[in-house]
């Protein structure tokens, strides 16, 4: 990220000569966020170069750190602060305008972004300068978004379905790490049984291919 020149030469190289189809990035960079600087430009090459891109929230840093020395909310709630805040820069940067067709993806289902999006979409609606800086409502490129199912909670993911569609939500885990899904995110993903086998076959890995731009036997 220090230098675009070599970001975008090993992108070029990742994508021609390996056969990556995707990259992952940090959610911010030196204190700028996703719509800003170096970090910007490289989301840019990616999309110039028909790659989606998954951001991870940037766990040692996140945004507001300095009001999370108790209760480990750095984790449980920096991290998601940090991935709404890169989900919705990310948006108005206009990027989506300029290369529709680009996909990413974000973590702990995206954060706050998808439950508070409402409030950026009656900014926008005032017309002010700073506000409207899309062609479209931000709700309008959530269809660009993809997220993790990772919630941890039935009322919240069934929002989150609601909101981003079974199309534009992919398996999530934390495996390893002991904040993973009680059971493993794909056992609570499996046993819901209210939901069709078809959109449970898409959280559990179609939508994931899609996203990646490869291609699986179901």
């Amino acid at each position: 990220i220090q230098s675009v020149v070599l970001a975008e030469r090993e992108i070029k190289r990742l994508k021609n000569e390996l056969g990556i189809t995707s990259l992952a990035m940090p959610t911010s960079f030196r204190g700028q966020n996703s719509d800003e600087g170096n970090l910007l430009k490289i989301i840019e090459i990616a999309a110039k170069e028909d790659m989606s891109m998954s951001f991870h929230a940037t766990y040692l840093n996140p945004v507001g750190i300095e009001r999370y020395s108790r209760y480990y909310f750095m984790n449980s709630f920096g991290a998601p602060a940090e991935t709404s805040i890169a989900m919705l820069s990310l948006i108005y940067s206009g990027i989506f305008d300029r290369y529709p067709e680009f996909k990413v993806s974000f973590t702990q289902g995206g954060g706050f972004a998808p439950y508070s999006i409402g409030r950026n979409g009656v900014r926008w609606g005032l017309d002010t300068a700073e506000s409207r800086a899309t062609k479209l409502s931000p709700e309008k490129y959530l269809k660009n978004c993809f997220v993790d199912c990772l919630v941890h909670d039935d009322l919240s993911f069934a929002f989150l379905l609601e909101r981003m569609g079974h199309k534009n939500i992919l398996i999530g885990t934390d495996y390893p790490f002991d904040w993973d899904h009680p059971g493993g995110s794909a056992n609570w993903i499996r046993g819901m049984e209210h939901l069709s086998l078809d959109v449970r076959k898409d959280l559990l890995w179609n939508t994931a291919s899609n996203f990646l731009g490869t291609k699986v036997p179901y």
